[in-house]
Formats: structure tokens, sequence, C-alpha cells
């Protein structure tokens, strides 16, 4: 296997991969749409690793936020659908066989 190759089937594997938090956060809103708020105060996590982790979510494409406006701009965050997940999930993997 080329050092290319091997680099790609790692980018692969860390975008697949979740941490403990990340899944915690998931599990939630799997359930659910939630505000940060709301996640903080149901998972005892700090706002800052929440903040984190949807960050980190949001960019491989779990979960999707959505603007709410209640007075101020809040953000309703809420998992994509299986599909679209296992559609992701396809993709990368496609894309890595491509090379």
């Amino acid at each position: 296997m080329t050092a290319k190759k091997s680099s790609k089937i790692d980018d692969v594997i860390k975008h697949l991969s979740i941490g403990k938090n990340e899944q915690k956060v998931f599990n939630l809103l799997s359930k659910k749409p939630l505000t940060i708020k709301q996640i903080v105060k149901v998972s005892k996590l700090s706002e800052r690793t929440i903040r984190s982790c949807l960050s980190d979510l949001v960019g491989k494409q779990f979960i999707k936020k959505e603007a709410l406006i209640e007075g101020q701009l809040k953000y309703l965050y809420q998992t994509n659908s299986a599909k679209s997940i296992a559609d992701i999930i396809k993709e990368k993997l496609s894309d890595l066989e491509k090379e």
C-alpha cells in the first residue's frame, strides 16, 4: 500500500470516528432537536465541550443546525437522517476506492 493511499484511509477513519462526548451529544440529538443551552442542561457537559462536539459533528455532516430567532439568534441542532449519514460514509469509501 502506498503512503498516499494509507494517508487517505487515515483521513476516512478520522472522518468517521467520533469521540465519547460527541457520541453523547449525537445520542441526545437523535432523540429530539435541541439548542446548545438545552444540551448543556441535559448532558452535564460544559458549553465549550458541546460547542466543540457540535462543530465536529456538523463538519462531518452527522448533524445539522437550523437558525431560530427568539428575541436573539439561536441554533437548533438535529441529527441528519440515517440514510444521509450512510450516503456520506458510502461517498467517503467510494472516493477512497477511486484512488
